[in-house]
């Protein structure tokens, strides 16, 4: 048998709570479960709001540079865009995207600051979470709770660790008592692997070998990515990613900012505003509440969400009305489109623009998978079952299922089978707690490709290494490697360990997982050295000179975490 083995987490680690939370650019929504039950609940309390609510604001206020209000409770409709309002702050949270944001407005945001408005908005939800949720538990400090949060594809994996450390600062992540269980995070799914996740527990299961392409479409960036159902085990999917998620910043945010521009253009012909002998900064400042005001007018945010229905009952009519506040509801104007104090829009002249622009870069990333995915024999699609799950708010737009539809049949052979996320918005918070679920109870439902060999060396020579992890071997989130290293006691100079990895073909014994030699040394990823507490070493009972430290890997997604034991007692501080 190999000294390294994969093993299941022990069933000590199952936590108390497991809480997935979806950040999103407008909007913010949190599922949760007790694994003793299995059921996956919603949280809809959320302060501000007397009515049952799926998502809480993006938002957050402030006074005098301190948090105010957060959520429903920021009164946009008095202060729509003043300063002391912050929002949409996911977009800007990558410093590519903030440097963008930054050229194209004109202003000097910086990544600090950036990260202040997270850290505050995060800090009250976890409040609330706490609040919500901390009656179900004998004590919140003392339970094992496991904090899920994904992340667009669009970020790159520094602005991911950015992300897990303000999330940390927040306040989850950690417990406040002295003698209290850990509080987990972990922020390893992204955003179309969460509502892909989702769709296996809302939808019929798909054949071994069928292929599924999951779109997270929401208000501010659009992710996709690529599956292949390898097969099942205990009825659970066994998930192989053959495409990695790529996303951009695309989504219904963009239909509003049109939306904004039209506006802005149209209220500027408006004399009948009561501006009086107002300068033209005030002018601006209210068109900027009009515009606001506007977008948010539930006339407006329900013709968005239902362009494209097919008419049921009633003729849709062609045009819709959007009250322009303030503006006397007796005053008409034929030529500027406004009668009795609303202003009408054609759908198909104001959205079909919009959406078309949205949807065609949709379609440049599905596009850019399937020629990732596939190869140019496979690329029609005609021996391919390509099933095609779309989530997010934008994703159950009538309007976008059809556009896609439409490019499937012109371009292949072959058109996949569309199905919607049966809650689009809650796909990925719901996602994020069924994956853990399933990982928890059966080693969870996606599968990954190790990209090197990984080992642990010794005090850098590399002719030994014990290797725990092969290239191109099949790895789920659940499995750990446990991996023993004999040290010489006598010499404190021979007692390091390092990380290595390397990505040339290795020969390995059949007994042992060691290499005898390599045609190239590999690469240091990680040194142990300063994790070893030499002081605290106990030699082997019959070999004194000698100790056996035994390095448990546990594996997750893009990150390894490591810990060093002498029998049950664990030496030195985890390493991540």
């Amino acid at each position: 048998m190999p000294s390294s083995e994969a093993t299941r987490d022990p069933p000590t680690e199952v936590p108390d709570l497991v809480v997935g939370i979806d950040f999103g650019m407008t909007g913010t929504a949190a599922a949760f479960a007790f694994p003793v039950d299995q059921k996956i609940s919603v949280l809809r309390d959320w302060p501000g709001s007397h009515l049952a609510q799926d998502k809480v604001p993006s938002i957050i206020a402030y006074q005098e540079n301190n948090p105010s209000s957060w959520g429903f409770d920021v009164n946009t409709q008095e202060m729509p865009k003043a300063p002391g309002i912050k929002s949409f702050f996911k977009g800007v949270f990558d410093e590519k995207d903030l440097l963008q944001a930054n050229q194209e407005t004109g202003l000097n945001i910086t990544i600090d600051e950036v990260e202040t408005w997270l850290t505050d908005y995060l800090r009250q939800l976890y409040g609330h979470i706490k609040n919500s949720l901390e009656g179900r538990l004998p004590k919140w400090e003392a339970a094992r709770i496991r904090f899920l949060f994904s992340y667009p594809t669009t970020w790159s994996e520094e602005t991911v660790q950015r992300f897990k450390n303000v999330i940390q600062q927040a306040g989850f992540g950690r417990s406040d008592g002295p003698s209290s269980g850990p509080h987990e995070i972990e922020v390893t799914l992204n955003e179309a692997e969460a509502a892909m996740a989702y769709s296996f527990a809302e939808s019929k299961l798909p054949n071994a070998g069928d292929h599924l392409m999951i779109a997270d479409i929401g208000g501010g960036t659009s992710d996709v990515s690529i599956f292949q159902v390898k097969g099942y085990e205990d009825m659970s999917p066994k998930l192989f990613l053959q495409a990695a998620g790529q996303g951009m910043n695309t989504g219904s945010t963009k239909i509003d900012e049109g939306f904004e521009t039209t506006l802005r253009k149209q209220l500027r012909s408006l004399p009948q505003l009561n501006l009086g002998g107002a300068d033209s900064a005030m002018i601006e400042t209210a068109i900027e509440l009009r515009t606001w005001k506007m977008v948010q007018d539930p006339a407006f945010l329900n013709a968005k969400c239902k362009y494209g229905n097919k008419p049921s009952g009633p003729l849709i009519k062609p045009f819709f009305y959007v009250p322009v506040p303030q503006l006397d509801t007796s005053f008409s104007d034929q030529r500027l489109e406004v009668e009795n104090g609303r202003m009408r829009f054609y759908r198909d002249k104001l959205f079909k623009p919009l959406f078309d622009d949205q949807c065609r870069k949709i379609w440049d990333l599905f596009e850019s998978q399937i020629e990732k995915c596939f190869s140019p024999s496979e690329s029609s699609l005609d021996k391919i079952k390509l099933h095609v799950i779309l989530a997010g708010g934008m994703g159950s737009s009538k309007y976008v299922q059809d556009f896609l539809g439409e490019r499937f049949r012109e371009r292949y052979a072959t058109v996949p089978q569309f199905a919607v996320a049966g809650e689009p918005q809650l796909a990925v918070c719901k996602g994020l707690v069924h994956d853990a679920l399933k990982e928890i109870n059966q080693g969870g439902i996606f599968r990954y490709s190790a990209q090197a060999w990984y080992g642990i060396a010794k005090n850098n020579s590399f002719q030994s290494v014990e290797w725990f992890l092969r290239k191109d071997e099949e790895l789920s989130l659940s499995a750990s490697r446990d991996v023993k290293r004999l040290l010489d006691m006598d010499d404190k100079g021979k007692m390091g360990l390092q990380v290595v990895k390397t990505t040339e073909d290795v020969q390995v014994g059949w007994i042992s997982n060691k290499s005898k030699q390599l045609g190239r040394d590999p690469t240091v990823v990680e040194s142990l050295t300063d994790k070893l507490p030499l002081n605290k070493l106990k030699g082997l009972r019959f070999l004194k000179s000698k100790c056996q430290v035994t390095v448990k890997v546990r594996l997750g997604r893009g990150a390894m975490r490591f810990e060093m034991t002498q029998g049950k007692e664990t030496v030195g501080n985890p390493l991540i």
